[in-house]
């Protein structure tokens, strides 16, 4: 259940907080994996990074297909088994064609996943820590309206009160 639902069906402010707790101990878990993710990237760039001169990959000016690459190649005098050694990733927003080997290749669309995962991620985190802080403001703004009677209705004490008031100010200030 998220914050909504107990906003909706009018849940005491000690359960809201322990639903808004509950999403801040998910949204961590959830940036321990993005922190994971990263390290990923960082080390198949470090990987290409690494590699002797002779292996790095090149990039040609236009885009080609395999074949046309391949068929160039050829006609260039490049015998035919170093031509079957190379792969190709073509990338159209550049205009060029990325030429490696099949395994330094396999690295370059390993750590393009990787990287398309972690942005994908770091967008899913940012909606999620936005959507936290809306709740939790959301949150603090009914806590003001709360009259004596609700409180009362809530079987909260007044310094039971304050404390989850206190709470939820701090952990918006953290999040902001």
């Amino acid at each position: 259940m998220n914050i909504t639902d107990a906003i909706t069906m009018n849940e005491s402010p000690q359960v809201r907080l322990s639903y808004i707790l509950d999403d801040i101990e998910t949204l961590d878990r959830y940036a321990d994996r993005v922190i994971k993710v990263k390290a990923k990237v960082k080390q198949l760039f470090d990987a290409l990074d690494q590699l002797p001169i002779s292996e790095k990959p090149a990039s040609i000016e236009g885009i080609y297909n395999l074949y046309d690459f391949r068929m160039e190649l050829l006609t260039l005098g490049v015998p035919i088994h170093e031509v079957y050694k190379f792969d190709i990733k073509p990338e159209p927003e550049l205009n060029v064609t990325i030429v490696a080997t099949h395994k330094v290749m396999k690295i370059i669309y390993k750590h393009d996943e990787q990287a398309h995962r972690l942005n994908t991620m770091l967008e899913t985190y940012r909606a999620l820590r936005n959507d936290l802080i809306k709740d939790l403001t959301c949150f603090i703004d009914d806590l003001k309206k709360l009259t004596p009677n609700d409180i009362k209705r809530y079987h909260l004490s007044n310094q039971q009160f304050l404390d989850i008031k206190n709470i939820s100010e701090q952990l918006a200030k953290d999040f902001k």
